[in-house]
């Protein structure tokens, strides 16, 4: 591989723009070469290859990177394929040419909608960079570009770029959209796959394809081989290799908010989640149900009190950084800018009235402010910086006094601040997005940005210290929600310490889930890549059944990753009554005696998966109803499904444990019922010492199902009656498996 080559020396040298060092550092520079040495690897079979980054970690960093060390090895062409989005393929083109303008004509950057496919004839005797939306007619313009007869580009060194590779990129069978525009975008979807398909079969000698993204899943939850079983010609999308994009040292994401840090009292990322009822968010997102007459910032009759709160809160911290700045000696164009963005839904008319709502409350903060004297906006911002004050205070940085917090705060408000920004259109990005920086523009000192999905993907929103995040479909997909978390990203620790992430409890508790979901998947790939044999795809399906994957392509909707380390148990449940739990319990009891295990008498035995399953489905029969949150912390079907899975040959384990499971029987139980008591994170049956070391080690052959016969006091805060608590550990050994629910 040449690596002293003008374009990678070039890019080798740049300076890093936020600070001290260089643009690129030897870990950017490894994860660049051993990408495109894979690639060279994958040129007989045109295999794709993954480069997985976290959500705004420098993935573009990483490809543009890439492309200048492509071109030092052989390579005349990349083609950049953008998510559909005319201003994010502006933008991807402008970086570009901004990145390489130095070379000249050297190196051509073009959106191929410029003159629908022609490309100047002087372009094939430089290196070309072609950007392309994938939309079907952009496909049609790069075959012709490429691969139609008497091109000049005929015979050239291909490579694709698909960034967001799980999007577009993916038709999805299943889940008909039953409303015409669900039903167009789907149609459109499967159009662009099948184009981007034939465009890789069409250039010759076959193209390097790297897929980009940071939420792989449709990605690896496909089948080797032929993607489509109707169609063989058809290429798999799933990776042969995964490349992890490295983190730098300020990335600020998913760890911080939902994971281990944000769990550590003596971090400010622990008074960083403000909940948000279900009823105030439902209240954003119609207008049907209250006058707009009725909104106010007094205590009384209050409608929105967790987004006044965190306006105050917005107020408040950009007011605590700008005196921080001044104090530093920064001034008017090296001062920050900072942005508050509320997405809670995705229509128009949500928009509208979500942006009426907010304009209502900061009126009337604004009379307040003008009004010397008032109580009421005096006491919103002394509560907004009392609390600011506990986490600046864990960060160890000093604040500025109450008055001059107030004083600037009322400045911004009576200069008409926050600016309020309604983003629901892809005119309205291009008119925000700065093309060269790939961020917002934040031409104000506040800003708030009322949005829906088209602040996702692609677009980053810098500065950005309070998030209101409201998205709450029946279904949440892993993919689309994280790409949601527009929060991510590089973050300077003084304006940590003032961020605030508002949401409900319910939609907290998924994106917890979600997370840990993630971190095993990028641990695993970490350690051992994408290997059939240590990251092995199981798929629920509608005939109730657990298999390894082999379909058309799958949406990822529910996502589940497990590994040995992994328990699954329910929690924030409520119970049957008292009739119905004495007769499930009781018939659970006789099956366990089937089995040889004496009532009241601690024990484990290994059973055939069948009876296992039987020991499942009745004593599942207790829990009534699943709280919002915690419905997908405990499906029988599921459970059941993984029971018969793990427990078989594919597995790989010793023989003798094939179709067996370890039931695992305690009894004379007391957990309290902690969700009664609004603790559910500790809400487990199982003790560490006496249960999870001895089932842990079960799992080394088998998997485990653990059964505590819990007394169901009502002290305790049960209904009185005896009831049969499981926890599920998947076998332990050097495999991890991920599937979709739905």
């Amino acid at each position: 591989m040449e690596t002293t080559g003008k374009f990678y020396c070039f890019i080798k040298s740049l300076p890093n723009p936020y600070g001290v060092g260089l643009k690129y550092t030897s870990k950017d520079l490894g994860c660049i070469r051993r990408t495109l040495s894979n690639l060279e690897s994958n040129v007989k079979s045109g295999a794709p290859g993954l480069l997985l980054g976290k959500i705004q970690s420098g993935k573009t960093k990483s490809f543009i990177g890439l492309i200048a060390l492509a071109f030092d090895n052989g390579f005349d062409v990349i083609v950049v394929l953008t998510k559909n989005s005319e201003a994010l393929a502006t933008q991807t083109a402008s970086r570009l040419t901004a990145q390489f303008k130095s070379f000249g004509e050297a190196i051509n950057v073009r959106d191929i909608i410029v003159g629908k496919g022609q490309l100047p004839d002087d372009y094939a005797g430089s290196k070309l960079i072609l950007v392309a939306k994938k939309q079907h007619k952009n496909l049609d313009y790069l075959s012709t570009a490429l691969t139609a007869e008497g091109s000049l580009f005929l015979g050239k060194r291909v490579m694709i770029i698909d960034d967001e590779a799980d999007t577009a990129s993916v038709a999805f069978s299943g889940g008909s959209r039953k409303d015409k525009e669900g039903r167009k975008a789907l149609a459109e979807l499967r159009i662009v796959a099948k184009k981007i398909d034939a465009l890789r079969r069409a250039i010759k000698p076959k193209p390097s394809f790297l897929q980009v993204t940071a939420t792989p899943y449709s990605l690896l939850l496909q089948n080797k081989g032929s993607a489509l079983k109707h169609d063989p010609a058809v290429q798999s999308l799933r990776p042969s290799f995964v490349e992890l994009v490295p983190v730098h040292d300020d990335y600020f994401g998913g760890d911080h908010y939902f994971g281990g840090i944000s769990q550590d009292s003596t971090k400010p990322e622990s008074l960083m989640h403000k909940p948000v009822s279900e009823e105030e968010m439902k209240l954003l997102r119609t207008c049907d149900s209250i006058a707009i007459d009725s909104v106010d910032i007094s205590v009384e009759g209050q409608y929105f009190p967790s987004l006044l709160c965190a306006l105050a809160n917005f107020l408040v911290a950009g007011s605590i950084r700008r005196l921080q700045q001044e104090d530093d000696g920064l001034k008017d164009s090296g001062l920050t800018n900072f942005a508050m963005l509320l997405h809670t839904e995705p229509s128009k008319t949500a928009h509208a009235w979500q942006a009426e709502v907010v304009k209502r409350l900061l009126g009337r903060m604004r009379e307040a402010a003008g009004s010397p004297g008032s109580k009421v906006l005096d006491a919103l911002l002394k509560a907004s910086y009392d609390n600011l004050s506990a986490s600046l205070k864990l960060e160890g940085i000093d604040r500025p006094a109450f008055a001059a917090v107030v004083e600037k705060a009322k400045v911004f408000l009576c200069r008409g601040l926050p600016r309020i920004n309604v983003v629901n259109s892809d005119k309205d990005i291009s008119a925000l997005l700065d093309l060269v920086s790939g961020e917002l523009k934040l031409e104000a000192s506040l800003t708030l940005f009322v949005a829906g999905q088209y602040m996702d993907r692609g677009v980053t929103v810098p500065n950005l210290i309070s998030f209101f995040y409201g998205r709450s479909p029946k279904t949440f997909q892993q993919d689309t929600v994280l790409q949601h978390c527009r929060m991510f990203g590089s973050r300077y620790r003084p304006e940590v310490a003032v961020t605030r992430f508002y949401t409900t409890e319910r939609i907290l508790g998924v994106l917890r889930e979600m997370h840990i979901n993630d971190t095993i998947l990028r641990d695993r790939i970490e350690e051992f890549g994408v290997d059939d044999k240590v990251l092995q795809m199981l798929q629920s399906t509608s005939s109730g059944q657990v298999k390894f994957c082999s379909f058309d392509k799958i949406r990822a909707s529910r996502i589940r990753v497990i590994n040995g380390e992994s328990k699954l148990w329910p929690r924030g449940f409520t119970l049957k009554s008292p009739e119905v739990l004495e007769f499930h319990t009781q018939k659970v009891e006789n099956l366990l005696d089937t089995h040889g295990i004496v009532p009241g008498k601690n024990a484990q035995v290994l059973v055939d998966a069948e009876d296992a399953v039987k020991i499942l489905k009745d004593l599942s029969k207790s829990f009534e109803h699943f709280a919002p949150q915690y419905e997908h912390t405990w499906n029988e079907a599921e459970i059941g499904q993984l029971i018969s899975q793990l427990s078989d040959s594919l597995a790989g384990r010793d023989p003798k444990y094939h179709g067996k499971v370890f039931v695992v029987v305690r009894y004379d139980r007391s957990r309290p019922n902690q969700f009664a008591r609004k603790v559910v994170s500790l809400d487990s049956p199982d003790n560490p010492e006496e249960d999870m070391v001895p089932c842990r080690e079960l799992a080394k052959n088998a998997p485990v199902l653990l059964l505590t016969l819990q007394k169901g006091r009502v002290k305790d805060d049960w209904n009185g009656e005896p009831f049969w608590w499981p926890v599920f550990f998947p076998p332990f050994d050097n495999n991890c498996f991920m599937y979709a629910l739905d």
